[in-house]
């Protein structure tokens, strides 16, 4: 038999999935943070928009 070389068809088989940028197995953790944030610095702070997406994007990139 002849060495045949194998087309790949499929390019992101190997790949870990993801939902863009953000890894799968991130999006619920991430959830959380916004929650938790939105949460405490809105319903029961008052702080504003601001503050949640502040404390969102801490609380993401911390986890």
């Amino acid at each position: 038999m002849s060495d045949k070389k194998f087309r790949r068809i499929n390019p992101s088989l190997g790949h870990t999935p993801s939902f863009g940028p953000i890894p799968v197995g991130q999006l619920f953790p991430i959830g959380i943070s916004i929650g938790v944030s939105y949460l405490v610095f809105e319903l029961l702070l008052g702080g504003g928009l601001t503050w949640v997406a502040l404390f969102a994007l801490w609380g993401s990139a911390s986890w």
